[in-house]
């Protein structure tokens, strides 16, 4: 929508006419108009958008509902120990920052600290925890893993164990399986930070001031300790907490290179038992029945009535041998007779009855159109006159030595002209009198008559 030019000048005195003030509220009423037909286009836009994204969603929203209705009692059973093997899959912690979760995955960023910290930045009292407890501390790690080969089959395998020195001459071990971990040497480099960051496990607490802020939870920091003698010591904040008076109560974990120094060397680890396979080709019988198709002699294949052919008789007939009691060159030459005699069949008999049968054929066509030329000549009868009356079209009528006659039902005999009689009966026809002796009976008539030749 394109609206006109505003005027260049808004200003209008108080005491200004009404003619100075009618272009101003014009343009005034005129851009109420526009605002709400652009409310008016947006709002439908966004109706449209809504309609076309509500389209999307809602088959996407339904699935993930069937999903998790899937899903859930599933997660229900198993999904607790999920996330501890995941973290140990990955070397990370889970944790919140600012009320969000958090995953940090352990690596060596000591290089890169975030800041420093000194001892005016300490408040009063700290406490600084040089090792673990003995009951806490470990020396030895050992469990298991999924190893994909084609033995174990995802099946968990023993990784090769991970030691240190202990401190008082016990071993302590600690058993950590990794279900998600499908490399030996990448279990072993786990365990082996695992017992590494127990070497460095000192901790340091105390409260810092406001100049602590500036610090995550996590983050690696250098610490300078006059107390203790430390100069720009590596540190991991391990957790912190921030105070509404501006004090950062904060425990910090000690850190070294040397715990990331987990690839110096890896154990093979123990590979599992070739298992006990089936092999149906060991299956005995089947052995026995190999072994005879591929080890019979000939020579001794039993004979009791001397009927065993010789060996290889089955291959060819030379000259000289017989075939089912006759000599080869016999039977060699009847077939010969035969396929001379179906050679003859077919280039000279098979012809000759071939072209009889197709004489026949066009003699039986000419005998049947002679009768059917015969059957359709037609014979006119016409006379301008007949006494006694019509005659019908389904008369029957006789040849006679003169011409056509007939006999009507009553006996009495009908002619043509003066040709004499000749009797004939026919069959179903009413009586019908075409000639009177006395004349009294006479009628002029005229009749046609078409009858096929007989």
């Amino acid at each position: 929508m394109t609206s006109p030019a505003a005027p260049a000048k808004f200003a209008l005195r108080v005491n200004g006419t009404l003619e100075q003030a009618t272009p101003l509220l014009e343009r005034f009423a005129q851009l109420g108009f526009e605002i709400a037909a652009a409310e008016t286009a947006r709002n439908e836009q966004i109706a449209k958008t809504n309609a076309v994204a509500d389209a999307i969603i809602a088959p996407l929203t339904q699935e993930r509902d069937r999903l998790r209705a899937s899903i859930e009692p599933w997660w229900r059973r198993t999904g607790f120990g999920l996330l501890p093997a995941k973290k140990a899959t990955m070397n990370a912690v889970l944790d919140d920052v600012d009320g969000r979760l958090r995953v940090s995955v352990l690596h060596n960023d000591l290089a890169a600290p975030i800041g420093d910290l000194f001892t005016g930045d300490v408040l009063g009292a700290f406490t600084w925890q040089q090792t673990l407890p003995l009951n806490d501390s470990v020396s030895v790690i050992r469990g298991g893993y999924s190893d994909p080969g084609s033995i174990s089959l995802y099946q968990t395998a023993d990784y090769p164990e991970v030691t240190i020195a202990s401190r008082d001459g016990i071993e302590r071990s600690q058993t950590v399986n990794y279900p998600l971990v499908q490399s030996a040497s990448q279990a072993q480099r786990l365990s082996k930070q695992r017992l590494q960051r127990m070497l460095y496990g000192g901790t340091f607490t105390a409260v810092f001031q406001s100049t602590a802020w500036k610090f995550q939870k996590g983050d690696v920091i250098r610490l300078t300790f006059a107390p203790l003698g430390w100069n720009r010591k590596l540190f991991r904040i391990a957790d912190m907490a921030t105070q509404v008076d501006g004090k950062v109560p904060m425990m910090l974990r000690e850190k070294h290179p040397a715990i990331y120094a987990w690839d110096a060397s890896d154990a093979a680890p123990v590979t599992g038992a070739e298992p006990t396979r089936y092999d149906p080709a060991l299956w005995p019988l089947l052995q026995g029945i190999t072994e005879a198709g591929t080890t019979a002699d000939w020579d001794k294949v039993a004979d009791p009535n001397n009927t065993k052919p010789q060996d290889n008789a089955t291959v060819g007939a030379p000259s000289g041998t017989e075939v089912g009691g006759r000599p080869v060159d016999d039977v060699i030459a009847a077939i010969d007779a035969a396929k001379t005699r179906q050679d003859e069949f077919e280039s000279e008999t098979l012809p000759a009855i071939d072209q009889a049968v197709s004489d026949a054929v066009k003699r039986v066509d000419d005998a049947a159109k002679s009768i059917t030329d015969f059957d359709q000549r037609v014979t006119t009868v016409e006379s301008s006159s007949v006494n006694g009356g019509n005659l019908l079209s389904n008369t029957d009528w006789a040849v006679g030595p003169a011409g056509w006659v007939f006999t009507p039902e009553d006996g009495s005999t009908g002619y043509l002209g003066s040709y004499g009689p000749e009797t004939y009966w026919p069959v179903g026809m009413l009586p019908l009198q075409i000639y009177s002796p006395n004349g009294s009976g006479n009628r002029a008539g005229h009749w046609r008559q078409t009858v096929r030749g007989i």
